[in-house]
């Protein structure tokens, strides 16, 4: 949940987004897209980026331009800034607290990209 507006973020693998959900009015109030096949979440409360995890799936690889890789989200404007390639089939995003870098953990090769 966002700590600033008890704001969730979900990760829609289906429509490749992700969905701003207003948890006192219980509904959806923005959708982001963000690449294929979004996963893992990660919020950096000091900056109010959000992370996004996605990775291309081989038969659907022609269509989308993006993938394997990680959305930068800025949850002023709830819009996707930019986009980062990181290794194949990323599924989850930690933030490495001291200096506040970014870890893309993948399962197909069990190695982890620094951004």
């Amino acid at each position: 949940a966002d700590p600033w507006k008890d704001i969730v973020y979900v990760s829609c693998e289906a429509s490749n987004s992700v969905s701003v959900v207003d948890i006192n009015k219980n509904e959806e109030i923005k959708h982001i897209d963000v690449g294929p096949t979004p996963r893992g979440l990660k919020i950096d409360e000091n900056s109010k980026i959000l992370y996004v995890s996605a990775f291309k799936r081989t038969m659907l690889s022609k269509y989308f331009q993006d993938g394997d890789g990680l959305s930068v989200v800025d949850l002023k404007s709830l819009e996707r800034k930019s986009y980062i390639k990181a290794g194949l089939g990323p599924c989850s995003v930690s933030i490495y607290e001291p200096s506040l870098e970014t870890l893309i953990n993948t399962y197909e090769n069990n190695k982890s990209t620094m951004v």
